[in-house]
């Protein structure tokens, strides 16, 4: 199966036609995971909750040319975040997340191996702005600023 997914990939890469590429230097790709349920009583090993069946389907999408580059399927129970180590970065490669990847060692991995990445935070986060970027003119209300965040300290408990 892995031949035939990496044939396939080849023949429509070559078949991509030209695009108009983005301005990073680096690697831009996407890392996101998606859900399909299954008829639980066509494929019992596939339980996912007490009356339901899924897969999830992990993706990393890169952006030159719109096409998968890497993919797992897993039983629907397991986490997003979970999976993240598996997906091989090239140093300087850029990932675009979200929440459900939110993890600090995922995030410090990425850092020693000098992967950058942009994630969309939890709002209980502890973070510190560590730099500031200006934005656009207005802000627009989804992307009201560009920050460099770092560890934080925890809130005193009241």
């Amino acid at each position: 199966m892995n031949k035939v997914f990496l044939q396939l990939l080849q023949r429509c890469r070559m078949q991509g036609g030209t695009r108009k590429k983005f301005r990073f230097q680096n690697k831009l790709v996407s890392l996101d995971a998606t859900t399909i349920d299954l008829c639980l009583a066509m494929f019992d090993w596939a339980r996912f909750r007490r009356t339901k069946g899924a897969i999830q389907l992990h993706l990393l999408l890169e952006h030159d040319g719109y096409l998968p580059e890497f993919s797992v399927v897993t039983e629907g129970k397991v986490a997003e975040v979970k999976m993240a180590p598996a997906f091989p970065f090239a140093p300087g490669t850029i990932v675009v997340d979200n929440r459900a990847y939110n993890d600090y060692a995922l995030f410090g991995r990425w850092t020693r191996q000098e992967t950058y990445f942009v994630t969309r935070m939890k709002d209980n986060a502890w973070y510190a702005v560590v730099g500031e970027r200006k934005v656009p003119h207005p802000p627009r209300p989804a992307h009201p600023a560009d920050r460099t965040l770092g560890p934080g300290e925890m809130p005193p408990i009241s």
